[in-house]
């Protein structure tokens, strides 16, 4: 459920941003952008997503449960 989740924000965001870019810039492609916007946010989520998973690996044993329940 949890990359689910993600992946639904990250189709969100990047509608958003093609949304506003057509709005206000008129440029004839928003599904180019879209893509476009969909490969920069995977370029700048995937460090947050490994440094994130890296400190719950490292966190306290009752951390990691309580991650492993939102991951399901």
């Amino acid at each position: 459920m949890g990359l689910l989740h993600l992946l639904a924000v990250i189709l969100v965001i990047s509608a958003f941003f093609a949304y506003i870019n057509k709005k206000y810039t008129k440029l004839p492609n928003p599904i180019g952008l879209l893509l476009l916007s969909l490969v920069v946010q995977g370029l700048i989520l995937e460090p947050f997503i490994k440094q994130v998973s890296a400190k719950v690996a490292a966190a306290p044993e009752p951390l990691k449960s309580q991650h492993q329940r939102w991951s399901e």
